[in-house]
């Protein structure tokens, strides 16, 4: 498998521009298109708050996200116009969560930002990621903030325990695995063989092409 569709999270927050950076990066190295998915902001405003909320404020706060929408996407095509790489631009509504996961069923990868802790609705935004890494139905990959380099995956640790999610995991990874330049599988949890932890899937991972040390 090769990471050809690759979903982005147009999350429209400060950080989206290293996002889309780290995802133009991933994605010409490997001849892939980008899918920039914009499916709304995610911010933490109690249900009796907004009910009680005028309505021109609520009018302002339509108006600053339809706003928040066009920057967003247009930043993302005009930084992969700029860079020569295939793309296309969807627009949804509905739950955040739910409308990555279900592009990301289309896809080969799903690439986010890991949320700041300092961000205005920091809990909301991590609850979106842990819905998309696990309903999404395929490898997500999640760009660390402050994250500055302009490769990805070139050093890679493989945390190993032997169960079915660390399997498909590996499994999922494979494509990035191979092309890293160092691969170290770290294992954790009971001995699951009768000799040196890892070294089973140390032999799978090199019977891919992985140049892999345990």
């Amino acid at each position: 498998m090769a990471y050809k569709e690759i979903v982005v999270h147009l999350d429209g927050s400060k950080r989206q521009d290293q996002l889309v950076k780290a995802a133009i990066g991933f994605a010409r190295k490997r001849d892939a298109r980008l899918i920039g998915v914009y499916a709304g902001m995610t911010y933490e405003l109690p249900a009796y708050v907004e009910v009680q909320l005028p309505a021109d404020i609520l009018d302002m706060h339509l108006k600053n996200l339809k706003e928040a929408i066009e920057e967003s996407v247009t930043a993302f095509r005009q930084a992969a116009e700029k860079e020569g790489i295939a793309f296309d631009v969807r627009e949804t509504e509905g739950d955040v969560a739910a409308r990555i996961c279900l592009h990301t069923r289309y896809a080969d990868l799903a690439i986010i930002m890991q949320p700041d802790r300092k961000d205005d609705g920091a809990g909301a935004r991590r609850d979106v990621v842990d819905h998309i890494v696990l309903g999404a139905g395929a490898p997500v990959l999640i760009i660390p903030t402050g994250w500055k380099k302009n490769t990805i995956g070139s050093r890679i640790i493989v945390g190993w325990d032997g169960s079915m999610q660390a399997a498909r995991a590996g499994r999922d990874a494979l494509p990035l695995l191979r092309e890293a330049e160092s691969v170290h599988v770290v294992t954790v949890g009971k001995k699951i063989s009768s000799h040196v932890p890892g070294a089973d899937y140390a032999k799978y991972l090199a019977a891919h092409g992985v140049d892999v040390v345990v």
